[in-house]
C-alpha cells in the first residue's frame, strides 16, 4: 500500500516499531482501482461519451479519470455519494479532452428519442444542443450545463452540491441560456 506519509509506533509486546497507517494518508491499492473500475467503469464510460461525444474522446476521459483517482484517491473514501464523485471527476477530465481537443462533434439523438413528446424533445434538442457548444462554454458554465441537462439536476441541488446559492445557479444557467439562443440562431443562419 503506498503512503503519503508515515508514522512509527511500537509494538508493545515485541518492542520493534512497525508503520501505522491511517485511511485518509492511505493511497487506494490496485484492488480497489481494480474494484471501481468494474462496478463504475462502465457507468463512467458512458457518461464520458455522452459529454464528448465521440468514443476516442471518451476513452482518453476515463484513463485520465482513473489516472487522478489513482493519484487523489483519498478523497473517494470520504466521498458519501461515490458515483457522484466519480461523476464529477469524468466531467472535468472530458470538460479538460473538450478544451485540448477544440473539437465539437455533433450528433443526432437517436430515433427513439425523437418520437417523445414535444416538451420532451425541446428539452433533449437544447441539451443536444448544450453538449455540442459545452467547449465553448466556461469551465463552471461546464460543470452547471451538465448537471442540469444531462443529470437533470433542480437549481437547488446544483446549489447545493457545488455549495452556491440558487440565485447564482440560475444566473448562470440564463447565462448559458444566451448562449445556447445565440448558438441556436448561428445553426439556423448556416441552414
Amino acid at each position: 500500500m503506498l503512503v503519503d506519509t508515515l508514522t512509527l509506533s511500537p509494538v508493545p509486546a515485541s518492542g520493534t516499531i512497525l508503520p501505522t497507517v491511517t485511511a485518509t494518508q492511505a493511497k487506494l491499492s490496485r484492488q480497489e482501482i481494480a474494484d471501481i473500475y468494474v462496478q463504475y467503469g462502465h457507468l463512467m464510460l458512458r457518461r464520458c461519451r455522452a459529454i464528448t461525444r465521440s468514443d476516442a474522446l471518451a476513452d482518453d476521459a476515463l484513463q485520465e479519470s482513473f489516472v487522478n483517482l489513482i493519484r487523489y484517491g483519498t478523497a473517494f473514501r470520504k466521498a458519501t455519494a461515490k458515483l457522484r464523485w466519480l461523476y464529477r471527476l469524468c466531467d472535468r477530465c472530458c470538460f479538460a479532452q473538450l478544451k485540448k481537443r477544440k473539437r465539437i462533434v455533433p450528433m443526432e439523438a437517436p430515433e427513439r428519442i425523437r418520437a417523445q413528446t414535444t416538451e420532451m424533445n425541446t428539452r433533449l434538442e437544447d441539451r443536444d444542443l448544450v453538449l455540442r457548444m459545452l467547449a465553448q462554454l466556461e469551465p463552471k458554465e461546464q460543470e452547471i450545463a451538465v448537471l442540469f441537462y444531462l443529470d437533470g439536476m433542480s437549481q437547488g441541488e446544483i446549489g447545493k452540491l457545488l455549495e452556491w446559492s440558487r440565485q447564482t445557479i440560475n444566473k448562470k444557467l440564463g447565462k448559458i441560456q444566451l448562449k445556447l439562443d445565440d448558438y441556436k440562431a448561428s445553426l439556423e443562419a448556416e441552414r
